[in-house]
């Protein structure tokens, strides 16, 4: 970079002079004349400098220049009171060759084995955990939390693909909503996220041990809930199950609840009938039954939903959690509260989420594909 003088100053106003030579990634863009250009940062100071010196006032340059004021006033106090136009030292301490070694001995440890804990780190390197942290944040490093994810063999992957190939193509070319149904387990226990459940104090000694721990019974209390939502943003009611379901007590729900409901709200034959690959769904006087009320192409039969992959179903990768948070974010006394409870946040899941949620069952099929049937959950 060219140093500022008067023979530039006479052949080139100083509001014109842009750095050409400087690298790009340096440069600032400005407004000069109108046009905007971009200019290393000494270069800009050196700019300002030159028409304050000039006998420019400080406002009219930020204003013509288009720049805070600040940058102008602050170009100005340095050149006093250093009598240049070079930017002051950023504040903070330089770092250190052992800094640097440490980093070093971080980055080979974390590609030798990228499961290590920062606290192992921590102790390896003895450097407190704070200081750890910064040393990976500086090499662009994050801990991230391993998720648990469903575990495929190389023959479930293959299925997946091929299925979800077919699904996506089915989705495509048809318009009527979708309707999806699975079947869950809810519990007569308090959710418990441990992530995110915590409670605050000044050591673990000192925490009542009611906020510190939640009990969980070998065999807790449970009910079935049956439920099916509709692309189309809307939740059916909410049917409970006495026991286990079974393919009589399955086709019963679809002849006295589900079906006529169905109807009264689309039309007959207006919708298409998701269900996954559950012994209950896929018997044979329920593929029967459904076939003679919807049509083939008005339902999934059997082997149209792949295996293991209930990460593709949006009651299960959504719904679900989000309704057993709400419910059971207290203790209940019995299970019929807790299905009050339930009944109570199914009714009234709003349109929106669940359109949205369903919306995201064509692009979770694109990923499943894109994956080659593996795992395609979103790394965070």
């Amino acid at each position: 970079m060219q140093d500022f003088n008067e023979e530039e100053e006479e052949s080139e106003p100083a509001a014109n002079l842009v750095c050409k030579t400087a690298p790009s990634f340096c440069r600032k863009k400005q407004t000069v004349n109108d046009e905007i250009v971009e200019m290393a940062p000494n270069k800009l100071r050196e700019i300002i400098v030159a028409r304050v010196l000039a006998g420019e006032r400080k406002s009219d340059i930020a204003r013509a220049m288009k720049i805070h004021s600040n940058t102008v006033y602050n170009a100005w106090r340095d050149y006093q009171v250093r009598g240049t136009t070079d930017k002051s030292p950023m504040s903070g301490r330089p770092i250190s060759e052992d800094r640097k070694v440490i980093e070093e001995s971080v980055r080979t440890r974390v590609e030798e084995d990228p499961n290590v804990s920062i606290r192992a780190l921590s102790r390896e390197l003895n450097v407190p955990d704070r200081t750890m942290r910064r040393i990976l944040k500086s090499l662009g490093l994050k801990s991230l939390a391993v998720v648990r994810v469903q575990q495929l063999t190389p023959d479930q992957r293959r299925k997946r693909l091929e299925m979800s190939k077919v699904m996506l193509n089915r989705i495509k070319k048809s318009h009527k909503p979708l309707v999806f149904c699975d079947e869950k387990d809810f519990h007569l226990n308090k959710h418990l996220n441990c992530r995110n459940c915590r409670t605050i104090a000044p050591d673990v000694k000192s925490v009542d041990p009611v906020n510190r721990y939640q009990g969980r019974p070998k065999f807790p209390k449970k009910a079935m809930f049956f439920g099916y939502v509709s692309s189309g943003s809307t939740t059916f009611p909410s049917i409970w199950i006495e026991g286990t379901v079974d393919a009589p007590k399955y086709k019963q729900m679809l002849v006295r609840h589900v079906l006529p409901t169905l109807e009264r709200t689309y039309g007959k034959n207006n919708f298409i009938w998701i269900q996954d690959g559950a012994p209950c769904h896929t018997a044979k006087t329920v593929l029967s039954y459904l076939e003679s009320k919807l049509g083939s192409k008005g339902f999934w039969s059997k082997g149209t939903w792949p295996p293991n992959s209930c990460n593709l179903n949006p009651l299960d990768y959504s719904i679900w959690s989000h309704v057993d948070s709400k419910a059971n974010n207290v203790y209940h006394a019995n299970i019929t509260a807790m299905k009050a409870a339930v009944d109570h946040e199914w009714n009234t899941m709003s349109g929106d989420y669940v359109r949205a949620t369903c919306a995201k069952f064509r692009s979770r099929l694109a990923a499943c594909i894109k994956a080659e049937g593996g795992v395609f959950e979103k790394k965070k």
